[in-house]
């Protein structure tokens, strides 16, 4: 391999690599938000007196 194929080369990994990064950015970003919503859910869930009738349950 010649030095410009080396350098061309190491400058698609970085380009990649950015992009990988990137992408696990936007990933974490969801999981968070995922998480923050299922948290939410569950305390409305615990709200809820025993014995709850889930029949009455709405599909959305």
């Amino acid at each position: 391999m010649t030095d410009d194929e080396l350098k061309q080369l190491v400058a698609n990994l970085s380009i990649s690599q950015q992009e990988t990064d990137k992408q696990l950015r936007a990933t974490d970003q969801q999981i968070k938000a995922t998480s923050q919503q299922l948290e939410a859910s569950k305390k409305e869930v615990d709200k809820q007196p025993v014995g709850w009738d889930t029949t009455q349950v709405r599909r959305i």
